[in-house]
Formats: structure tokens, sequence, C-alpha cells
């Protein structure tokens, strides 16, 4: 298939008929292609018919944090913290999530936010792992902005 557009034209066809073994893994291909397109609305409508059509917990949080990237990649950051604060609860996460929380939350200018998750890193990060340095500077820079506010 030579170009993308074709491909999804071609993938939207055969999910119709495809066997419903197949459909996930063809509604996964579709909303990456899009998100690849910077078809965020389309990435969406298919990361949502993706939770809709299944009862495994790590599908729901994966297409939930498909769809939460598609809305940051639009600026739609409240709308994103939504979806990771819904998913908090969620076992096995929990450092994914802190990590996209963190990272939204800082664009968002939802400081307060930011440094409660890096915080959470950094206290459920082991003292020899490389990415504690970079909670502990993340943190200090955050609580610096908030003593300027």
């Amino acid at each position: 298939i030579k170009n993308k557009n074709q491909k999804i034209s071609k993938l939207k066809s055969f999910l119709l008929r495809a066997p419903s073994k197949l459909k996930q893994a063809i509604r996964f291909e579709l909303a990456l292609m899009y998100f690849e397109n910077k078809d965020y609305e389309n990435a969406k409508k298919i990361w949502n018919n993706i939770f809709k059509n299944t009862k495994d917990l790590d599908i729901k949080v994966i297409s939930s944090l498909g769809k939460e990237k598609c809305l940051v990649f639009e600026g739609k950051y409240k709308e994103s913290l939504k979806i990771l604060n819904n998913l908090k609860k969620e076992k096995g996460y929990s450092q994914i999530l802190w990590m996209e929380i963190a990272k939204v939350a800082e664009e968002a200018g939802n400081l307060r936010e930011a440094l409660w998750a890096y915080k959470e890193l950094k206290s459920n990060t082991q003292d020899m792992d490389p990415n504690k340095i970079y909670y502990i500077y993340k943190i200090a820079q955050i609580e610096a902005k908030l003593k300027k506010i």
C-alpha cells in the first residue's frame, strides 16, 4: 500500500468484515495510523471504540492512554489530566501514570499537581535508580517556581 491514507481506507474496509478475533488488532493499527497522521479526532474515536469493545483492564488502560495522548497533542491538558486521574486507581500502572500526570500538569501550568506527581515518583523509586535524580531536580525546579507565585 503506497500511502497511509490508502492503508487506513483498506483497514477500515477490512474492519467491517473481519473476524471478531481480529477487530481489536485492526482498531489498534487504525488508531496508531490516525495518530501518526495527526488526525487526533479519528484516533480518539478508535481508542474509544477499543475501550468499549473489551473487558480486559490492560486494554482499557492502554486505550485510555492512547486517547489521553491525542488530547495532549491537541493541547487539551485539562481533559487529558481528567483521564489520567481516573486511571490512578488502576494497580500496576502508577509509575507510568505519575510520569504522564507530572508532564501534562506541568505543561498545563498546574504546578501543584505536577509537584505531587514528581514526589510520588521520587518516593516510589529506589535510591540507585538514575531517574531519582531527575525527579529530585524537577521537584526543586517546581518548588522554586511556586515560591515565585
